[in-house]
């Protein structure tokens, strides 16, 4: 009997106040004015000198990452270029202009980078072009995110963490998009964003964030992340990697006498979304029988890495074999 498997794919200086004590005794005025001047001169000199304490900031651009220290996700970081317009929302990747994709969470000082790889110049009428770069958090069940954190290059600009309250499935292809409801909090991108020439002719878009802000909810560098593109701070609906959608495969299929001497038989399958992330909506198998299309089998929505098993049946043997293709 002859088998062929069919693979389908879905896929703050400080001005200091002196008061100048101008004294009707003539003879000590002018002595007075100097040590008014004086004072003045000696309080501005501390005020100048002294820390400014407001919110919390992060180092100078001398402390993000260094190239060897920003990590990459293993089995998912490239991205075609040429996918998604405008150009600064359009990630690019591979093997040989590097990674699409990078964070760096520094345990050491505190604070987690992010890094995305763009085809055109991030930069707009501010720091960045008003659109945005962000990460989703998936945690701890596969098929949504918890957490947003997004580089917003909008008015004002501000890298702000998001809460996913309501959620939905990650659905990319069509994108689906699932807006975070609720800001928990946001960072100037002054000190918390910038951009870097990648030396390739493209851009890199990095933003970071206090690690405590991740870690208290539970984020850490294992946590499953998507690197997408934006035109909403809160969203993700622009580029992504292309490893994110769903894949949906037929591993298995075999055949089974049902009636030798009616030479009927029963087809079993077993269909596998094997996608980085995304769950793969409900499709349909088809089984085709020397080349005829004999049956339109359900099958419901995967998520990623989830399996189905189906057996159909039973069918009648044509003549003394059948060519078989699901």
């Amino acid at each position: 009997m002859d088998i062929d498997i069919l693979d389908t794919m879905m896929l703050g200086y400080t001005k200091v106040l002196v008061l100048k004590y101008w004294f009707i005794i003539v003879s000590g005025r002018f002595h007075m004015k100097k040590i008014a001047f004086s004072l003045l001169s000696i309080i501005m000199l501390v005020a100048m000198t002294l820390p400014i304490a407001s919110v919390p900031v992060l180092a100078q651009p001398s402390s993000w990452p260094g190239d060897t220290q920003w990590m990459y996700p293993a089995n998912c970081y490239s991205d075609p270029a040429g996918d998604e317009n405008p150009a600064q929302l359009d990630l690019i990747g591979n093997d040989t202009i590097g990674p699409a994709v990078y964070y760096y969470f520094d345990t050491v000082n505190g604070y987690a980078f992010f890094r995305e790889r763009v085809e055109g110049n991030p930069s707009g009428p501010g720091k960045f072009a008003q659109n945005s770069w962000v990460v989703l958090f998936d945690l701890p069940v596969p098929g949504n995110y918890e957490y947003l954190l997004s580089l917003n290059g909008g008015k004002p600009e501000k890298v702000q963490l998001w809460n996913n309250t309501v959620k939905d499935y990650l659905v990319w292809d069509p994108i689906l998009k699932d807006t975070a409801e609720q800001l928990l909090q946001e960072y100037s991108t002054d000190t918390y964003a910038r951009i870097v020439p990648d030396g390739t002719g493209h851009y890199f878009v990095d933003w970071a964030i206090n690690l405590t802000d991740l870690t208290s909810l539970g984020i850490d560098a294992n946590t499953t992340m998507y690197f997408c593109t934006s035109a909403d701070a809160n969203n993700y609906n622009k580029d992504y990697l292309d490893c994110y959608g769903p894949d949906l495969a037929i591993l298995e299929k075999s055949e089974a006498w049902v009636s030798l001497a009616n030479k009927t038989y029963n087809v079993s399958y077993i269909v596998c979304n094997e996608g980085a992330a995304a769950p793969a909506g409900a499709s349909n198998t088809t089984i085709t029988i020397d080349g005829i299309d004999v049956l339109e089998d359900p099958v419901p929505e995967l998520a990623a890495g989830v399996c189905y098993n189906s057996t159909v049946g039973p069918f009648t043997m044509s003549g003394t074999n059948d060519t078989i293709m699901v």
